[in-house]
């Protein structure tokens, strides 16, 4: 996850966020990612976790994206996220990140 993206305060379904990660130093193959868990944490310090839908996996690559809820609860006031993916592998989970994501008034 490298850069910052934006959403807009209430964002629902169909709406996603879309991360991509390649490997670190703490693991050399993505390939064999089974899941993806996202730790988002607010200005507050206030911690939600969400569910990440694996697209694609490559060694070198992994795509996933997250859907926003239906009632837009997931993104509920202006700031910025922080956002931490942890990777389930069978040699076991590893941390990427942080991505931050800018929640903006509508």
């Amino acid at each position: 996850m490298s850069n910052v993206q934006a959403i807009l305060v209430g964002s629902a379904s169909p709406r996603a966020l879309w991360l991509r990660v390649r490997p670190g130093n703490t693991v050399a193959d993505l390939s064999t990612a089974t899941a993806v868990t996202l730790d988002v944490r607010d200005s507050s310090g206030a911690r939600q976790t969400w569910d990440a839908t694996i697209d694609s996996a490559t060694d070198e690559l992994l795509e996933c994206h997250h859907v926003f809820d239906v009632e837009g609860a997931e993104v509920g006031s202006p700031g910025r996220l922080s956002i931490v993916a942890t990777i389930s592998t069978p040699a076991g989970p590893f941390d990427a990140g942080p991505f931050y994501l800018n929640v903006l008034s509508r």
